[in-house]
């Protein structure tokens, strides 16, 4: 017998239709000039309604602005509709909005009807990853021939971007690459142009244009948008000697397109990490995250029948300190350490790349490399308890904050260069009030040296008053248990999809690999679900940032064999170029015809 269930969690009863649902339809305004704007609304009779964003700001912009996009683009809306007289009565509500190509031009309208006319064809989209934006198809080919010139916008800081794409391209090709300043004018046949962009194009910070014809012209508003035109014009060529002509609008869906990695528990090489950066950059993926001190997991170690016996487990600190105990004992790994000189060139040469590092120092837990130079600072609730810091002790803030200022102040600072920095605070078992206030302590500390921040969400499990600031705060949803992403969203801060059960690696334990089609298939950046709950955070918000998956190496202490760096890398890139293509849009095709296409592009 077939049975047909139905199971619903959770829903709702209205005695009337909620003032959301009976706003009107947004739709496409055209201004006298051929410029496209979005026309709210129309709005209940006693309510307001305001524009939040869209998911694409490439296409409807803040102030409502369409931009010319060249391919008809779908875009999910966002909408406040507020009572006029009753400020409890708000509710945000999402529409669906086809933008048509933009076709102002009539000359390219002309252009196409005849072709159409005359049944000539288009080029296909080319096969990249992640997947081209938009893309127009023009006729032919343009040959790369094997000598040719790069010309970078004269004035402009693109000369290492020009640099990047020679030494990659002559990795793949033996050939002169000429690379020369000077403007579009100079760009003769079989050129190639870097250059910049107008703001009023709405390419945003990491969108790009490219114009294929008897030359190549990419142009972003930004190095980054330039960088990612150059990296799709590279997977073209390393499987064809020449790129279709047509013309490229690409842009990408999220802001955090991630990956972390545990150095800590596993020491893992500066070079291993160069090269997980420059593959990260070849898929347009944007955020390395390095996790740089922690411990054996002492409730599971065997180790943890008294707080001496416990305090023997495995911890290190990766990155050169000058802070000692009074004993001469260095916080630094003995074992191996990143100097603060490699490490702020690591962060700088990232940059280049289009990728931003994010170093981790993680308190108030996982501090065993802190507390066994100075057992007095750690928690004594019980023995598995000693790698936290005790907050209750004024001295331990203290040295903490002086690990900040060691590694953030000054120009021989290794994070001195960063943009973002992680200030961990996850899985503190201390008081609550005292961790949040401590949150915010820390959390402060790192704006004043003008950086943004970044923590793992643990407020929802940590009972107290005391808010962090929203402020330039970046909060890894890690577990819906310690942060409930519907009640993080509310209070204001921005949100990185991180979820264990889905995201995490831990190379020899339950999450060896990350189930690749799984993700393919069902997996979403804005939705959030485990323990039979799902939350969806709007993907039109800018607080709902993007997403990143993890390397945890807890169990590397404990395997009989030890996991290599190279498996470690495997283990990193066979969910990349899955991940990454929904990050920064839709993916296409099967998960089989998706990784195939990965593995014919390759790691770096």
């Amino acid at each position: 017998d077939l049975y047909q269930n139905v199971s619903l969690y959770e829903f709702e009863v209205y005695k009337d239709k909620p003032a959301a649902y009976r706003l009107g339809r947004a739709e496409i305004g055209y201004r006298e000039d051929g410029g496209r704007y979005l026309m709210m609304p129309e709005a209940p009779d006693g309510y307001a309604v305001t524009y939040l964003g869209t998911d694409y700001e490439q296409i409807i912009g803040p102030d409502g602005t369409i931009y010319h996009t060249i391919q008809d683009k779908e875009v999910t809306v966002g909408f406040q509709v507020s009572g006029i007289h009753d400020d409890s009565d708000v509710r945000e509500v999402s529409q669906t909005l086809t933008v048509p190509a933009y076709d102002g031009n009539e000359s390219d309208a002309e252009e196409i009807k005849l072709a159409e006319e005359q049944e000539r064809r288009y080029n296909d989209c080319p096969e990249v990853i992640p997947a081209l934006a938009e893309w127009r198809g023009g006729q032919g080919d343009l040959e790369i021939g094997g000598s040719f010139r790069v010309i970078v916008e004269e004035g402009s800081s693109l000369q290492e971007t020009a640099e990047l794409f020679k030494q990659r391209y002559n990795a793949m090709v033996r050939c002169h690459v000429q690379i020369i300043s000077g403007s579009l004018q100079d760009a003769g046949s079989g050129d190639i142009y870097l250059g910049y962009a107008d703001e009023s194009e709405g390419l945003g910070e990491e969108g790009y244009f490219c114009d294929i014809s008897d030359k190549c012209v990419i142009r972003g508003q930004t190095d980054t948008g330039v960088r990612w035109g150059t990296v799709t014009i590279l997977q073209i060529l390393s499987r064809y000697s020449s790129l279709p002509c047509g013309q490229i609008r690409d842009y990408p869906l999220y802001q955090v397109r991630g990956f972390g990695i545990d150095v800590a528990r596993k020491a893992v090489s500066i070079d291993t990490l160069y090269r997980m950066m420059e593959t990260m950059s070849y898929y347009k993926m944007n955020d390395l995250a390095i996790h740089l001190n922690d411990n054996t997991i002492l409730s599971t170690s065997g180790l943890a029948d008294t707080a001496e016996h416990a305090m023997t487990a495995d911890s290190a600190f990766r990155l050169e300190s000058d802070i000692a105990n009074e004993n001469g004992q260095r916080l630094t790994s003995a074992e191996y350490a990143y100097t603060k000189e490699e490490f702020d060139n690591f962060i700088c040469t990232a940059k280049t790349y289009g990728v931003t590092v994010v170093p981790e120092i993680d308190t108030p837990a996982h501090s065993l490399s802190i507390t066994k130079l100075y057992p007095e600072y750690a928690l004594q609730a019980r023995a598995e308890s000693v790698d936290q810091i005790d907050l209750n002790n004024e001295d331990a803030v203290a040295l903490v904050q002086r690990i900040w200022q060691e590694a953030l102040n000054g120009e021989e600072a290794a994070f001195y260069n960063a943009g973002i920095v992680n200030i961990g605070m996850d899985e503190y078992y201390g008081d609550g009030e005292q961790y949040r206030v401590y949150a915010s302590q820390i959390a402060n500390l790192v704006r004043q040296s003008g950086k943004s921040v970044r923590m793992w969400g643990s407020l929802s499990n940590m009972a107290g008053k005391t808010m962090p600031d929203s402020e330039n705060l970046q909060m890894n949803i890690w577990s819906t248990v310690w942060a409930d992403p519907l009640t993080m969203y509310r209070a204001g801060y921005t949100l990185i999809n991180m979820q264990n059960n889905h995201l995490y690696i831990i190379p020899g334990g339950g999450y060896d690999y990350l189930d690749g089609e799984e993700l393919y298939r069902n997996w979403e950046v804005n939705k959030f679900y485990d323990y039979n709950q799902l939350e969806t955070i709007p993907a039109y918000s800018p607080q709902m940032a993007g997403a990143a998956y993890m390397i945890w190496n807890d169990m590397s202490g404990s395997l009989d064999v030890g996991i290599s760096e190279a498996e470690l890398f495997e283990r990193f890139f066979a969910p990349l170029g899955v991940i990454g293509g929904k990050l920064w849009g839709e993916t296409e095709g099967t998960y089989q015809e998706w990784t195939e296409r990965v593995y014919k592009l390759g790691a770096a």
